[in-house]
């Protein structure tokens, strides 16, 4: 497998268009790498709520509406050789990318 980035976030979201968007700042403010992805994962329903960020990529569940299915679309897009799972409530700390890169084995 050739991994594009070291890190994918796979966040799945019901609050929209905005509910998502404090997490996703702290987790792209709080990393030190540039070489994170992040895909936001939504329910074909909330599709016309979308305000995605300049560049972010969203991925489309059109299975049960819930959070499982929103996380495992967004997942299957991921090209990180790391996937997060994120939600609106999860918030990380400073650093968060060189602290995990020091504990997970290459």
């Amino acid at each position: 497998m050739i991994w594009r980035n070291t890190f994918s976030i796979a966040h799945a979201t019901a609050r929209l268009p905005d509910g998502w968007k404090r997490s996703w700042k702290a987790w792209t403010e709080n990393a030190d790498l540039l070489d994170v992805e992040y895909i936001l994962g939504v329910h074909e329903k909330d599709v016309h709520k979308i305000e995605p960020e300049n560049g972010m990529l969203w991925a489309l569940n059109d299975q049960r509406y819930c959070s499982v299915d929103n996380w495992n679309e967004a997942a299957l897009m991921t090209l990180g050789k790391i996937i997060i799972l994120n939600a609106d409530d999860f918030f990380p700390p400073p650093h968060w990318d060189t602290e995990l890169l020091k504990v997970v084995p290459d």
